[in-house]
């Protein structure tokens, strides 16, 4: 019951609430992030079914978010807030780590060794030998002749290119909180409101006055009007141009 009345508070304390995804995320990244937004927004992970339980429950604090149910699966933490949707976004990316890579992981990018002496004995260079990686000996270390893609984003990596990244301290991979989905008591928001710059707000400003004009100037918007204005609500000359109309 204490639970069921957290959740009704939470949701009804915040205007949004982000599902994240929390694949690879360390304690101690959430306990960072937890410490950096604890004024603005509330983090919560492990609860997905209990959520899911009260939103199939059609209590009537529940209702207006029921859209979200079909998001609670896989690895996910929610995200209750109040904030700017692309500076929680920059925030996230503040804490991400850089981690090596395993045998058996898919590489998230090309992952490039980059041409120069390395901090290594020339007694290693049969192993770059083996990988076909052009070296010499230089300053008596190895050193690497010329840039080479090890691996290309999306394939898998083998034991000897982790043995390899390892010996070279390259850690190619980044972990840390991705948003997956954005939900208001309206509905979801579209996930590029987290791409938009001052160009792209320019642009999308002007469609949505051109909305504005095909309808008269009242007390309430159309479901439609208000998600376009929950994509654009971050600009500050958005809220100004839409206050004008009353």
């Amino acid at each position: 019951k204490k639970v069921a009345e957290k959740f009704i508070t939470l949701l009804n304390s915040y205007d949004k609430m982000v599902i994240v995804n929390m694949n690879n995320i360390k304690s101690k990244q959430i306990q960072d992030i937890r410490k950096h937004l604890r004024k603005s927004s509330e983090i919560v992970v492990g609860k997905k079914s209990f959520l899911s339980y009260l939103l199939k429950s059609n209590k009537v604090e529940m209702s207006k978010w029921v859209s979200v149910k079909d998001c609670l699966s896989n690895n996910i933490g929610l995200i209750f807030t109040n904030s700017n949707l692309k500076l929680l976004n920059e925030t996230f990316k503040q804490y991400f780590l850089t981690s090596f890579v395993s045998a058996g992981e898919t590489a998230q990018k090309n992952i490039i060794i980059k041409k120069g002496i390395k901090n290594l004995s020339p007694s290693q260079t049969p192993f770059f030998q083996a990988l076909g990686i052009p070296t010499r000996i230089s300053k008596s270390s190895i050193e690497i002749i010329e840039d080479i893609l090890l691996v290309s984003k999306n394939n898998v990596l083998n034991k000897s290119q982790e043995v390899l990244l390892k010996k070279l301290d390259i850690k190619p991979h980044k972990y840390g909180i991705k948003i997956k989905k954005i939900f208001s008591s309206k509905g979801e928001i579209d996930l590029r409101i987290l791409c938009m710059n001052n160009k792209t707000l320019t642009i999308n400003s002007n469609i949505l006055l051109k909305e504005f004009l095909k309808y008269p100037i009242n007390n309430e918007l159309t479901y439609t009007m208000w998600r376009n204005y929950n994509i654009l609500s971050c600009s500050s000359l958005m809220n100004k141009i839409v206050a004008s109309f009353y």
